[in-house]
């Protein structure tokens, strides 16, 4: 009989990525499908990723943003 894992490592430190790396990469995807301009800060995703409800709410992306920065 074999020793059930723990842990299983999906992923390795290298693989590490910042909040800087993500909106970066979803601001090229934004620019691509010409939701932002290339003018916007990639960090603007989280206001063009939001959607206002008929009241006048804003909801952000059901992501949260990354709380830290590198």
């Amino acid at each position: 009989m074999t020793k059930p894992i723990d842990q299983i490592a999906l992923t390795s430190p290298e693989d590490a990525a910042t909040a800087a790396d993500w909106e970066r990469a979803t601001a090229d995807v934004l620019r691509k499908s010409r939701r932002m301009s290339e003018t916007d800060a990639d960090a603007d995703v989280w206001e063009k990723l939001a959607r206002t409800t008929l009241d006048g709410i804003s909801v952000a992306p059901s992501a949260r943003p990354p709380t830290s920065r590198a």
